[in-house]
């Protein structure tokens, strides 16, 4: 099973609730935690979670996701404009995987 984030619900879980572990218990019932490319890159860029973040992918706790072209990427935000980047990649990433048969979650703010 798959588990697609957005940046807020990492941001909950790490920094503001100070709870990572809650977050990681997906992790025991057999989710893939996984986050976008471009959400990884903008929560990145600032400290504690640059540290945290890169933990995470070097123990394999979290799995960053090849980006998705930015046509398509473009084009669902044309349909849906209210939603930023990060958030239309965790949709459209999630939705490549139940396309394929995968059970996957997207989790949101």
């Amino acid at each position: 099973m798959k588990a697609v984030f957005d940046s807020s619900p990492l941001i909950a879980f790490f920094f503001e609730l100070e709870s990572p572990e809650t977050l990681l218990l997906l992790r025991r019932l057999d989710y893939e935690l996984l986050v976008p490319e471009s959400v990884f890159a903008l929560e990145r860029v600032k400290e504690p979670s640059r540290r945290a973040l890169d933990r995470l992918v070097e123990q394999g706790a979290l799995v960053v996701l090849d980006p998705i072209a930015p046509k398509e990427i473009d084009a669902f935000q044309a349909r849906y404009p209210s939603l930023g980047k990060g958030e239309s990649e965790a949709i459209l990433a999630a939705k490549h995987f139940v396309d394929t048969g995968s059970t996957t979650r997207c989790v949101l703010d």
